[in-house]
């Protein structure tokens, strides 16, 4: 897996500099590194679904990668200070995360969101379970049966309501007369 980071950079580095990125990380990277790749076509649709797809590809790889890099003791190894720095980020970029998702009103929006947010606080659970501080509920299903039971209603309650919730409305001011717009 570590030899893959070749490949994750560069496709990275392709989609870092796609002006039609939306992506709020490579957003804000491009305005703070002053770099300005284009000015997006209004005309072109998105595919959410190829989107979110490659979001949680793209973010459980780096996550992944990071992770295995400072558990190899070679590099850092899990009681080393960067792996105390990595949950203690990990956790302050989650908490971040989920303090901006609390505020959406849109459960497909948010869903999309909260993929990668999970992702980026799941590396919390993992580094403290490496540490033994935590178990993994899934490795013993009979002893967390509550446990997984209601992840899995919670699971259920979330597509119920990205389902049933409203879409999103999108005027199409082309085809108003002209005198409304006085």
């Amino acid at each position: 897996m570590l030899s893959s980071v070749g490949v994750l950079l560069g496709t990275l580095i392709f989609f870092f500099f796609n002006r039609e990125t939306r992506c709020n990380a490579f957003m804000w990277l491009h305005r703070n590194l002053g770099l300005k790749p284009g000015e997006k076509s209004s005309g072109q649709a998105r595919n959410l679904c190829s989107i979110v797809a490659m979001e949680t590809i793209y973010v459980t790889w780096f996550f992944y990668i990071v992770l295995l890099v400072v558990y190899n003791p070679a590099f850092f190894g899990t009681d080393h200070w960067m792996a105390f720095v990595v949950c203690g980020l990990s956790f302050i970029w989650a908490a971040y995360l989920v303090q901006r998702l609390w505020w959406f009103q849109r459960m497909a929006p948010a869903l999309r969101y909260a993929i990668p947010t999970a992702i980026i606080g799941w590396n919390v659970m993992e580094i403290l379970e490496k540490w033994g501080h935590l178990d993994e509920i899934w490795v013993q299903p009979e002893k967390y049966a509550l446990q997984i039971g209601i992840a899995i209603a919670a699971f259920v309650v979330v597509i119920v309501l990205a389902i049933l919730s409203p879409a999103r409305r999108i005027i199409d001011r082309r085809q108003q007369p002209a005198n409304d717009a006085a």
